[in-house]
């Protein structure tokens, strides 16, 4: 089964509530992908965000970036 989630930007990281609900609700965790909306800044595109999901403790096998 495929889950997705579409979300926006957040200033410093998750929301807490928010970070709790992901832990709880993606149990497989083998791939993310992630779209970039920015796509002239391709080098630090999706770090802010992978530190977010680091920090809430959501790591996946395999990281993969739409630009």
């Amino acid at each position: 089964m495929k889950t997705h989630y579409y979300l926006g930007w957040f200033n410093n990281s998750f929301p807490e509530k928010l970070s709790k609900v992901l832990q709880e609700d993606i149990k497989q965790r083998k791939l993310l992908v992630m779209i970039s909306s920015n796509p002239f800044h391709y080098e630090n595109v999706g770090s802010a965000e992978r530190s977010w999901l680091d920090q809430a403790g959501i790591t996946f096998e395999e990281y993969r970036l739409i630009n």
